[in-house]
């Protein structure tokens, strides 16, 4: 059991602009527990798990769209291809007037405090940093701070004759 607070926004007490959605877990009754928000895609293979002490989601009421999430203490989040762990993270994503992405970003910081850093895996390649940025509607990756990695190397195929051994 946690608790759960709907912001809702508007200019001046008129139309609605943007619903904000807050979730705490109470740490003195359940030290152990998280909220966890879950996304659920057209198949097992689309979905994704967010977990974290705090939760807040913020979204245009008019269309909808979630336009960003902020996450605290003991991050983590599942996704199909990769996950990743820290102190903090915040999404970011924003549309044009014709509805296109115009940005798409996640950020995931460690602990500045404990030095823990943050961390990324994608099947057995990891990198772990104090930060890391990843854009998803440019498809880059940034890690900042003390980075580290850890990546599985594809062997290539011998050459007609050779061994495959490296030189």
């Amino acid at each position: 059991r946690g608790k759960l607070k709907l912001l809702i926004a508007g200019a001046g007490g008129g139309k609605l602009e943007r619903e904000v959605w807050s979730f705490d877990v109470d740490l003195q009754r359940f030290p152990k527990k998280l909220v966890e928000i879950e996304q659920v895609g057209a198949t097992p293979q689309t979905g994704q798990v967010l977990r974290g002490q705090h939760i807040k989601v913020s979204r245009d009421a008019a269309s909808g769209d979630m336009d960003s999430i902020e996450a605290q203490g003991q991050v983590e989040i599942y996704t199909p291809t990769r996950q990743a762990m820290g102190d903090a993270l915040r999404y970011e994503t924003s549309f044009d007037a014709k509805h296109q992405v115009i940005k798409n970003m996640v950020a995931v910081r460690g602990n500045p405090e404990t030095k823990a850093r943050a961390t990324i895996w994608s099947g057995e390649d990891q990198i772990k940093a104090m930060k890391f940025e990843i854009d998803l509607r440019l498809d880059t990756f940034t890690a900042m701070g003390g980075a580290m990695a850890k990546l599985k190397m594809d062997t290539p195929a011998p050459a007609a004759g050779g061994s495959g051994a490296p030189p």
